[in-house]
């Protein structure tokens, strides 16, 4: 890319004047001659604040906030008329300017020269070359690096993790919302984009300039599926090269800011403008963990109760292993336990609370009023947050008080608990002390020093189905494990093995299967392009996202088009033995689970089997009773181990991982499927050219 000319282009743009019109009491529509926008009036508006015009010599920090998709610069007022404007006047966060830029429709904010009317367009260079300097040069800004920050929300949310990545000379923090990249399946979404542009290279090229002055808020919503693991994966490069950040997951809010801003955003406005203000940002811990030591411990068993020894039990995150005893006990040493996001710690009113990435988490189970408290050790109250909380889990940004150990009380109705915080270098964590109940005993005195753990419980032994488990249990001295025995191995024609279990007069494989050619050794075409999946008339195959992390495939599997599994094949992907089960076998295997007590709510009526037909891990939560999201401990009695791989649809995108499995059928291009937020086993039909991935069964 070429460098920017900040300095020239700033005394360029003093002589050219600025075209004005008021569209609302502080927002002003304003336009100027953009050369890199087709070279045209191009528009924008611009938020100043109440003392603006009084106070005639004071200069300001600018906001830049990016639009999404389809949108223009008008597209953000009513979040600044709702949100920030209220934040300001009521002098929540410090009075700043804020941009909102006129992006193009599609363009994700980077050099695509993509076509729009006719024009050339090209929204980096433009915001970067001539935006920031005509605003400096226009208005009273503060334009020092310390005094701007970027923002935006879906399309303007990756043009935010762009910008704040590729200039950390320019911008000190961002607010990133529901982000979402300009590409799909790995494919762009229009001729000219630079892989050179990805967030995930610009992090790594800009490492330590960010991790020296850059802050980063990210949030998404909880029910915008297919992008929290994406501003997750961002996030955690943010935790990988030391950048101080929030990532936060709204509880039952989508593709929505005024959802997200109604439960998260003056968290988020907060923590960005603090850095105008030169409040320290929360540092980064050199790993995902607070450092607690810990012990766990616990048996292993099968299901009828008797102790497995030699089984190997590992912590997946954290790679301590044990092995367990003549007594199918083991125990693991932690020097490091990760705080989860919601506490164990539950009382009788439904209200939980944890500390982590600097934030307390409440967890309420109905809209209710909350107050947090903040103590010191000698029991002196030292600030009051109150919050109205819809149901689901809040992060709670706590005052910054620096190095030392602070008690928060939480209270939401009659239900009340109390967390010690332990704040070192900036870093806040924390854990449980204790449910009230009655007690005037000293806070001080009622800290525990055992913090709740969450981490993926692994155990492999021979002849028994691989375990996996999500643990979050602070009773760490009583873990009980139970593995269900295998039915035996099947190889496919890669050489690959894979667990199998019987259930009812079935034998199906416990795993998705990842083989790349026919069982006569012909290879099944890999297809990495979006497009020439939707278009495809042969059979094909792929990954997720077309990873190329073997654990991550090992892991879903492959992902199969419906001619591969088609009866008018004459090639066959299953080993000789095993098939593509049918509609009517897939039934069968409902039908077992329901009639045997496999339901749920252990009914032998009507289909409640999903939470036994789903893995322990790897689902989106939920707190619907019954479905597989709903404590992940409670599914996989069946040992199916399903998992939630997702899909490619008709149309080449990649979705659904977290939340949906998909697998094909032999009968037509029938597919049968699980989600998050059921309880039961779907099936429909698609074409030829979804993707799905697939279970064989023995027979």
């Amino acid at each position: 890319m070429r460098k920017s000319s900040i300095v020239l282009l700033a005394l360029l743009f003093v002589l050219i004047p600025a075209v004005q019109r008021p569209i609302a009491a502080t927002i002003i529509h304003a336009s100027h001659f953009s050369k890199y926008m087709g070279n045209k009036t191009w528009w924008y508006n611009i938020y100043l604040p109440p003392s603006y015009t009084t106070s005639t010599t004071t200069r300001y920090p600018v906001i830049y906030f990016l639009h999404g998709a389809g949108g223009d610069e008008n597209s953000m007022t009513d979040y600044i008329n709702s949100f920030v404007d209220p934040y300001i006047t009521q002098k929540k966060v410090p009075e700043c300017i804020v941009v909102l830029p006129n992006g193009g429709p599609q363009a994700f904010f980077l050099d695509s020269g993509i076509v729009t009317n006719n024009q050339n367009i090209n929204p980096d260079s433009y915001i970067i070359k001539e935006l920031i300097p005509h605003i400096d040069s226009t208005y009273r800004t503060q334009s020092d690096r310390k005094s701007r920050a970027i923002s935006g929300m879906s399309m303007g949310g990756y043009g935010t993790w762009h910008f704040a990545f590729k200039y950390p000379q320019l911008f000190c923090a961002a607010g990133v919302f529901s982000a979402g990249g300009p590409y799909v399946n790995s494919v762009p979404i229009f001729t000219g984009y630079s892989p050179a542009d990805d967030p995930h290279k610009l992090v790594v090229a800009n490492a330590a300039a960010l991790s020296a002055g850059m802050r980063v808020y990210a949030s998404v919503g909880g029910v915008d599926f297919g992008l929290v693991p994406y501003n997750n994966d961002l996030s955690d490069s943010c935790r990988i090269y030391k950048i101080p950040y929030v990532f936060t997951v709204v509880p039952n809010v989508g593709h929505d800011l005024n959802g997200q801003m109604q439960q998260d955003g003056l968290a988020a406005v907060q923590y960005v403008t603090n850095a105008f203000l030169g409040v320290p940002a929360i540092p980064v811990p050199d790993s995902s963990n607070p450092r607690y030591p810990i012990t766990m411990s616990g048996i292993v068993t099968d299901t009828g109760g008797t102790p497995i020894p030699g089984a190997v039990v590992q912590l997946e995150k954290e790679g301590q292993t044990a092995t367990t005893g003549p007594d199918g006990r083991f125990t693991l040493v932690l020097s490091t336990a990760i705080l989860s996001l919601k506490s164990n710690l539950s009382l009788r009113n439904n209200l939980s609370a944890a500390i982590h990435n600097g934030l307390l988490w409440v967890n309420v189970a109905a809209k209710s009023p909350v107050e947090i408290t903040t103590f010191d050790l000698t029991g002196k109250a030292l600030s009051t947050v109150r919050r109205s909380m819809e149901a689901g889990t809040h992060g709670v940004a706590l005052p910054y008080r620096g190095t030392g150990i602070y008690l928060y009380r939480v209270k939401s109705g009659a239900g009340e608990l109390v967390l010690k915080g332990n704040s070192v270098g900036g870093m806040l964590f924390g854990s449980p002390a204790f449910a009230k109940g009655s007690s005037s005993n000293p806070l001080s005195k009622l800290a525990l020093y055992a913090a709740p753990t969450v981490d993926v419980i692994a155990v492999t032994k021979t002849g028994y189905l691989n375990y996996r488990v999500v643990a979050t249990n602070s009773d760490t001295s009583a873990i009980a494990i139970e593995m269900i025995p295998g039915a035996g191995t099947v190889t496919d024609a890669d050489g690959n093995v894979y667990q199998t279990v019987k259930i009812g007069n079935q034998e199906w494989m416990a795993e998705n299967l990842r083989v790349t050619k026919y069982n006569d050794g012909t290879p099944i075409p890999l297809e990495t392009s979006g497009a020439n999946w939707n278009n495809a008339t042969t059979p094909k195959f792929c990954y997720y996202n077309n990873t190329a992390n073997a654990d991550t495939i090992k892991k879903f599997g492959a992902i199969y088009n419906g001619y591969v599994v088609s009866s008018s094949n004459p090639k066959k992907i299953a080993v000789a033995g095993w098939h593509v089960p049918t509609d009517a076998e897939w039934s069968t295997l409902q039908n077992y689970l329901t009639s045997n007590g496999y339901n749920w709510d252990g009914t032998a009526t009507n289909d409640k089997t999903a939470k036994s037909l789903a893995a322990m891990t790897g689902w989106f939560p939920d707190s619907t009773t019954g479905v597989i999201g709903c404590d992940l401990t409670k599914n996989n009695r069946s040992g199916f181990s399903a998992l939630p791989g997702g899909q490619r649809d008709l149309n080449g995108w990649f979705d659904g991982m977290g939340s949906f499995g998909y697998w094909w059928s032999a009968t037509g291009s029938n597919y049968h499927y699980l989600f998050f937020l059921y309880d039961f086993l779907g099936g429909s039909g698609v074409g030829s050219t979804g993707g799905c991935a697939v279970r064989l069964v023995k027979g």
